[in-house]
C-alpha cells in the first residue's frame, strides 16, 4: 500500500500531519499483526508520546516547589502560617476596608479571641461553623477564627433565599452559624446555635487571658472549609477541602502571583466562592495586605480609581467584571503588577485589550474547579496567542505546582496530542469529595490509573486538548454545566426547581448568548396534565424562594410539549429560540424620563420592549449591566447615581423617579444664570 496525505496548510502544519500519518501507520501495523485485537484495545501512540502526555512536559514550578513548600513546613495549616507571619510583621497592614485598616498583630489577636470563644462553645476539628456575612473586617476575622479553632468554615450568602440558606446549613450539618443581628432570624433549625459577630467577638479580657489556644487544633487531613456549588440533581453540593490542600494552594498561588511584603491584593469575590479564600489567605501568609471591596460601592466604573487609591498591586476577577471596568479610565492603574482573570472563559480580545492599554501589569488567566482547590492551571498571555481570532478562548495553560493534568477518553485512556478529551486532574490538592454524597463522589473522583495506590483523579467535565507545546486549550463542556459571569450553574438544578411547581409538567433550561459575551438563562416550560404553563411571574416567585437571583431565568417560553430525542431525552437542539420579550402586562412609559430609562434598558438588556413597571432583574439584568445602565444615565441626564440606587429602584418608573429627583437636586444647586444657560436651546444639554 502507498499512501499520500494532502492537507490544507491554512488548517494544519506539517508536524501535525506527520503525527497523524504515524498514528495511521501504527494502527495498520497493529491490525495486521494481531487481527483478533479488540478495536478498543488498539493503540495509536508510541511509548514516548504516551509518556509525554502523562506528565513529562517541562514543569516551570518543579525547581521552586521545595522552596515554596519546605519539607519542615510541609504540613503547616493556614492558621499556623498566619500566626507565624503575624509574629514576623506585627505592625504591617493586614486588612483595608474603606477607611478602616487593621494590622497583623491586631488581626491575630482578634482571630485568636474568636477561636477561643468557638472552642469554649464546643467547636473543633470536623465541626461545621457556617458564616453568613457581607464582605468586611468581621467576615475575615470569622474565617480566620473558625480555621484557628480547627472547625470547618462554610460561607453563606445573606442575599440567598432563606429556604436555600436553611437547606445548606442542614446539609452541611452545621452546629453554629456566625452572622449579624440583621440576618440571625433566617436560621431557625433545631440544634443550631446562632452566634452574632458582636457577641462572639466581645468578652472579658481577664477570661481571655486565662484561656489558651491550642497550637495545632486541626491536623492537615482535617477539613478546613466547604464550598457549596450548584448541583445537577436539584440541590447544591458541598465540596470538602482539607487543611493540607488549602495551605498548599495558598502558598503556591502567592508565589505564582508574586504576592509578598508590601503588595496589596483586592478581595473582589463573593465569600461563597472558593477564590475568596485564596484572595484572603494567600496575602496574609506573606505579609501583604488584603483590600476588601465593598460590593455596593465598588462598581466597575469606580474600580480603576479605587484600586489606585488603595495602592492595589494584584487583582483577580472574572472576565465579565474586567470587560466592564476596561470601559473606563484605566490609565491610573500604573501600580497594578498582575491582573488575573478566572472563573470563566477568557478571550484573546481580553488579553489584547490589556496589551493595548500600555499598562505594565502581567496578564494571566487561571483555571480551576472548586474540587481541585481553586486553581490548577495557569497561563500568562504571550506572543504566540496573538495569531488567534479575538473571540477565541485563551489557553487554560500549564499545571500549577503539585497538580497533574491528563486529557482522557471515555475509557480513562490518554488521547493523542491535539485530540479532544476530558480534562482530569490529580495531585495533593484534590477535595475529599462531596459532603454526604458518596455516590456523586465516586462518580467524579475516580482512581488514578497512572498514579500510586490510593491516588485519585477529578473528572472536570471540561473538553480540552493539548497543544504541541504542552499548553492546554479549552473546547467546551461535556455536560449541562454553564458559567455566567463566573458563576457556576447546573441547569439541572433550575429544571428540578421548576418541575417542583405543581403547575409545571416539564421544564428545560438553556443559556443562549443573546448578545456577544452576554449569556442569559432561558426557561422552557409545559403545563401539567394538558393545562397551560403557569405565568412566568408566578414561576419567578417560586424560584426566588429556592434559588439565588443569578439562577433565575430571564427569558421564558411556554410550550405544549418539549421536543424529545429517540431515547426520550430533551432534544435541546430542537428547542425554539427563546422569546426576548417577557410575558407580562405592558405599561407604556408615561413621561420623557421613563421613556429614556426604558430605551436605555432595552438597548443594554437586548430586549425588544420595556415598560414602566418592568423589573430590571426580571429582564435579565445584573450588577455589571447595572453599571452600564448608570453610565448611560449619566450621559443622558448629566447626573451620577450610585449603584445601590438601581438596586433600590428596580423598575423603570422607580429609577426614572430617582433620576428626576437627582436632576432636580442638581438644578437646585445652580445659579439663575446657569439654569438659564442650560435652558438655552443653543447650549442645552
Amino acid at each position: 500500500m502507498h499512501c499520500w496525505f494532502e492537507y490544507a496548510s491554512a488548517l494544519f502544519d506539517r508536524a501535525t500531519v506527520e503525527r497523524l500519518a504515524a498514528h495511521y501507520l501504527r494502527l495498520l501495523e497493529s491490525v495486521t499483526a494481531a487481527p483478533e485485537t479488540s478495536l478498543a484495545a488498539l493503540e495509536l501512540m508510541t511509548g514516548a508520546e504516551r509518556r509525554q502526555l502523562l506528565g513529562s512536559w517541562p514543569d516551570p514550578y518543579a525547581a521552586r516547589l521545595p522552596e515554596i513548600l519546605p519539607e519542615a513546613e510541609h504540613d503547616l495549616t493556614v492558621p499556623e502560617l498566619f500566626v507565624r507571619q503575624a509574629a514576623r510583621t506585627p505592625d504591617a497592614t493586614a486588612l483595608v476596608f474603606g477607611a478602616q485598616e487593621v494590622g497583623y498583630a491586631a488581626l491575630e489577636a482578634r482571630s485568636a479571641r474568636f477561636a477561643r470563644r468557638l472552642r469554649a462553645l464546643g467547636a473543633g476539628p470536623e465541626t461545621v461553623v457556617a458564616s453568613c456575612q457581607e464582605r468586611g473586617i468581621d467576615a475575615v476575622v470569622t474565617l480566620l477564627g473558625v480555621l484557628r479553632a480547627g472547625a470547618v468554615y462554610v460561607p453563606l450568602d445573606p442575599r440567598h433565599p432563606r429556604r436555600r440558606l436553611a437547606g445548606t446549613v442542614e446539609d452541611a450539618g452545621a452546629r453554629f452559624v456566625v452572622t449579624t443581628v440583621e440576618h440571625a432570624a433566617a436560621f431557625t433549625c433545631d440544634g443550631l446555635r446562632v452566634l452574632t459577630v458582636d457577641a462572639l467577638d466581645a468578652g472579658d479580657p481577664a477570661a481571655d487571658a486565662a484561656e489558651e489556644l491550642p497550637d495545632v487544633p486541626a491536623a492537615p487531613d482535617n477539613l478546613a472549609y466547604m464550598i457549596y456549588t450548584s448541583g445537577s440533581t436539584g440541590r447544591p453540593k458541598g465540596v470538602m477541602i482539607d487543611h493540607r490542600a488549602n495551605a498548599h494552594h495558598c502558598r503556591i498561588a502567592a508565589d505564582a502571583y508574586g504576592i509578598g511584603p508590601g503588595e496589596r491584593e483586592v478581595q473582589l469575590s463573593s465569600l461563597t466562592f472558593d477564590v475568596a479564600m485564596e484572595q484572603v489567605a494567600a496575602p496574609l501568609l506573606t505579609g501583604a495586605a488584603v483590600v476588601i471591596a465593598d460590593p455596593l460601592f465598588w462598581s466597575p466604573a469606580e474600580l480603576p480609581a479605587r484600586l489606585a487609591e488603595h495602592g492595589v498591586t494584584v487583582m483577580e476577577t472574572t472576565p465579565a467584571y474586567y470587560r466592564e471596568a476596561m470601559n473606563y479610565d484605566t490609565s491610573v492603574l500604573t501600580g497594578l503588577k498582575l491582573i488575573n482573570l478566572s472563573s470563566d472563559v477568557v478571550t484573546v480580545a481580553d488579553a489584547r485589550q490589556w496589551a493595548a492599554s500600555g499598562l505594565p501589569g502581567r496578564f494571566v488567566c487561571c483555571y480551576g474547579p472548586t474540587e481541585a482547590t481553586v486553581t490548577c492551571l495557569l497561563h500568562t498571555a504571550a506572543v504566540e496567542d496573538d495569531g488567534r481570532r479575538d473571540t477565541a478562548s485563551m489557553p487554560l495553560g500549564r499545571p500549577f505546582a503539585g497538580t497533574r493534568a491528563y486529557v482522557l477518553d471515555a475509557r480513562q485512556r490518554p488521547v493523542p496530542l491535539g485530540v479532544p478529551g476530558e480534562l482530569c486532574v490529580g495531585g495533593a490538592r484534590l477535595a475529599r469529595g462531596y459532603h454526604g454524597r458518596p455516590e456523586l463522589t465516586a462518580e467524579q473522583f475516580v482512581p488514578d490509573p497512572f498514579g500510586g495506590a490510593g491516588e485519585r483523579l477529578y473528572r472536570t467535565g471540561d473538553l480540552v486538548r493539548y497543544r504541541p507545546d504542552g499548553v492546554l486549550e479549552f473546547l467546551g463542556r461535556i455536560d449541562q454545566q454553564v458559567k455566567i459571569r463566573g458563576l457556576r450553574i447546573e441547569l439541572g438544578e433550575i429544571e428540578a426547581a421548576l418541575t417542583g411547581h405543581p403547575g409545571v409538567g416539564a421544564a428545560a433550561v438553556t443559556a443562549p448568548e443573546i448578545t456577544p459575551g452576554n449569556r442569559r438563562l432561558a426557561a422552557y416550560v409545559t403545563g401539567r396534565d394538558g393545562a397551560d404553563a403557569p405565568d412566568p411571574a408566578v414561576l419567578r416567585e417560586h424560584l426566588r424562594d429556592r434559588l439565588p437571583d443569578y439562577m433565575i431565568p430571564a427569558l421564558w417560553t411556554s410550550l405544549d410539549t418539549l421536543p424529545m430525542t429517540a431515547s426520550q431525552k430533551i432534544d435541546r437542539k430542537a428547542l425554539p429560540a427563546p422569546a426576548t420579550t417577557a410575558e407580562r402586562a405592558h405599561v407604556a412609559p408615561r413621561d420623557p424620563a421613563e421613556e429614556t430609562v426604558a430605551a436605555i434598558w432595552a438597548e443594554t438588556l437586548g430586549v425588544e420592549q420595556v415598560g414602566a413597571e418592568d423589573d430590571f432583574f426580571d429582564l435579565g439584568g445584573h450588577s455589571l449591566l447595572a453599571t452600564r445602565v448608570l453610565a448611560r444615565i449619566r450621559e443622558a441626564f448629566a447626573v451620577d447615581l450610585p449603584l445601590r440606587r438601581l438596586f433600590e429602584n428596580t423598575t423603570v418608573a422607580a429609577l426614572a423617579a430617582a433620576v428626576t429627583e437627582a436632576v432636580e437636586a442638581a438644578i437646585a444647586q445652580l445659579s439663575d444664570a446657569e439654569v438659564a444657560e442650560l435652558l438655552n436651546p443653543e447650549g442645552a444639554r
